[in-house]
């Protein structure tokens, strides 16, 4: 019989205890997919905006979200705009936030991950997705 790997590579101290919400901000439809199948194991909601602004507002009716994965590459405010707006509310300006991005990196790049408590740099696996979310949720 054949056993799942990355079943073993999954911290096992991450419960639905300590993930209320997970709200992923991305403007592709198919990446929503990848995270659903991907964060499903940990047994909480993960809703899902297409920009920024859609996020501010799912995050505004869902205050028990308690991590933000967001691109930075988005037509509709950008993640670094959507990262300010969250850290200026201080009801939010505690939730880590994963910025995801490209290899290529720009100067306000440099900046969201400053203000990010992790990042992911596409193209990224699962593996790396889990180590994302299990070295900011305690």
């Amino acid at each position: 019989m054949r056993t799942n790997n990355m079943n073993n590579t999954i911290p096992q101290q991450i419960t639905k205890a300590n993930l209320n919400k997970i709200l992923i901000v991305d403007d592709s439809a198919g990446i929503h997919q990848i995270y659903q199948i991907t964060l499903a194991r940990y047994k909480c909601p993960i809703l899902t905006a297409l920009n920024g602004l859609d996020g501010l507002s799912i995050l505004a009716q869902n205050p028990d979200v308690n991590l933000l994965i967001v691109d930075m590459n988005m037509l509709r405010m950008n993640g670094l705009e959507f990262i300010w707006r969250v850290k200026e509310h201080e009801a939010f300006s505690n939730i880590p936030i994963i910025a995801v991005m490209s290899r290529v990196q720009n100067e306000d790049w440099q900046e969201a991950i400053q203000l990010a408590a992790g990042v992911l740099i596409k193209p990224f696996t699962s593996t790396e997705i889990h180590a994302a979310v299990a070295s900011h949720i305690s």
